[in-house]
């Protein structure tokens, strides 16, 4: 199985490089990158905490009132996980995309799969994780992204080829 998977792993990376233009636009260089801050200051522009990407205000959903007063709910209360990994809350479709195919790249860099490590290295370069730590704009839910992403594509790969 383990090998099947690794193999799985450097195709899909392979195809997404492949058509990095299209797929991984947000990843390259510092035009992707003022992309990235454009969308997620729009959030902060839509009504959404800026330094938390979670939709600012109470609780629940808008609501509307029915036919003999009732309250209705017109749309569902975003989901909280835990404040910070709160990755369903309304995010551009374009950030969300970003942060699963980062988390992809993470659990593709886990295990001891050199390749997909090498290629994850280069499409997501530690220099571009320290612009996205460091920024203001940055939401916490993408930096924990990151932040995981350095662990597992960067620092544990350093410390598996020492081992």
């Amino acid at each position: 199985h383990g090998v099947a998977i690794k193999r799985s792993q450097v195709r899909i990376l392979r195809l997404l490089d492949a058509q990095k233009d299209k797929t991984l636009s947000l990843y390259q260089g510092p035009q992707g990158l003022a992309t990235l801050r454009m969308l997620m200051m729009q959030q902060e522009h839509l009504g959404r905490d800026a330094s938390s990407g979670v939709v600012s205000g109470g609780g629940g959903g808008s609501r509307k009132k029915g036919k003999k007063g009732d309250s209705v709910s017109e749309e569902p209360a975003p989901e909280v996980e835990d404040g910070v990994r709160n990755v369903h809350s309304r995010l551009d479709s374009k950030v969300l995309y970003y942060l699963y195919t980062l988390r992809m790249f993470t659990a593709s860099c886990a295990g001891n799969n050199h390749v997909t490590e090498s290629m994850c290295a280069r499409m997501f370069p530690l220099q571009r994780a320290t612009e996205l730590i460091t920024a203001t704009w940055c939401t916490p839910g993408v930096k924990v992204a990151v932040l995981e992403f350095v662990l597992e594509g960067h620092l544990m790969v350093e410390h598996r080829a020492e081992g």
